[in-house]
């Protein structure tokens, strides 16, 4: 018996060693996808090949208005498009999210901010980063992306659009909040999550194609921000 429980111990503690490094890497093969390709935005200078901006979704508050967190990240796009204003702005996230419409507040937020509608295309069905990406694949046919989120996202995300075949570049939006070492923990989950996903491509919904070069449109589900 003793020795029965010592085996299954020794097969639990191996298991549980391998996971730890197999995690390990995982998370420093995503947190190594930013390298030369994320930058503060006083670094940052036009890019003339990225068809678009996107901005990832998080919560918002009462109002409706951007949490801090969500805001930090439309003022850092809405100033990375002042230098590109030609590019239109991705605004993924969830239409349907537990605090509210993300993708309502994040365009009516860049409008009041002075961009055109039509230089706003809304993604209501990003409801991770791995689906914002996809889906800006599937439904907006993007192979070039300028991404904006926090330094702790950007390495995710940039990581999953190399494995859809986006070539992106990061652009870090401020912002580590109360709260951030929570966050900073869920991330380290986040990122083996990232690894598994890249290496399945889950299916993502597709609306559209919608061209990037047109006038902005509203994808489902619709939005009704004027």
């Amino acid at each position: 018996m003793k020795h029965w429980l010592r085996a299954v111990a020794g097969f639990l503690a191996t298991a549980l060693g391998l996971a730890l490094v197999g995690g390990l890497v995982m998370n420093w093969i995503v947190k190594s996808s930013c390298g030369d390709k994320c930058y503060e935005l006083a670094e940052f200078s036009p890019a003339p090949d990225a068809q678009a901006i996107m901005v990832l979704g998080a919560a918002v508050y009462p109002g409706p208005r951007p949490s801090p967190m969500l805001q930090q990240r439309l003022d850092t796009a809405i100033a990375v498009w002042k230098m590109n204003p030609e590019l239109p702005i991705i605004m993924s996230g969830d239409a349907n999210g537990g605090s509210g419409n993300e993708t309502e507040v994040m365009a009516r937020y860049a409008v009041s901010a002075g961009v055109p509608k039509a230089r706003i295309f809304i993604d209501g069905k990003g409801v991770s980063t791995y689906y914002s990406l996809a889906r800006a694949v599937n439904t907006f046919k993007a192979t070039n992306l300028i991404v904006v989120t926090q330094d702790y996202h950007l390495p995710r995300a940039l990581y999953l659009a190399q494995s859809l075949r986006v070539d992106a570049v990061g652009v870090i939006s401020p912002g580590r909040e109360e709260g951030q070492l929570g966050r900073d923990i869920r991330e380290v989950g986040a990122r083996v999550k990232a690894w598994i996903y890249a290496q399945i491509q889950p299916q993502s919904e597709a609306d559209g194609p919608y061209d990037l070069r047109g006038d902005g449109q509203v994808t489902a589900p619709a939005s009704t921000y004027r």
